[in-house]
């Protein structure tokens, strides 16, 4: 459902950030350690270069690209461990 922005760190953050965080640390626990992880390219913000690559800077617009960046920065810090974690980032996916 639509969110009041006052609302929206506390809808997706539980979910998007502690659930992705959770997995991994369950992953840890369990010795596995490949991940394929879908994210967002939310995570961009508004368009600045054309095409938009992976070198596009982040700046999120609201809470849900934000939650989503932060999910990725996990996956950078568990790669760093040795997890193997591949990021898609789909468009907005509505239906």
């Amino acid at each position: 459902p639509i969110q009041v922005r006052a609302k929206r760190h506390d809808f997706f953050f539980p979910v998007n950030f502690h659930g992705t965080e959770n997995i991994m640390k369950a992953m840890d626990k369990a010795g596995a350690s490949k991940l394929v992880h879908y994210t967002t390219d939310m995570i961009y913000g508004h368009t600045v270069t054309m095409p938009m690559t992976e070198e596009h800077p982040v700046a999120p617009l609201g809470e849900y690209g934000l939650s989503k960046l932060r999910t990725e920065e996990l996956a950078a810090e568990r790669r760093k461990r040795g997890m193997s974690i591949s990021l898609f980032r789909p468009r907005l996916i509505i239906g």
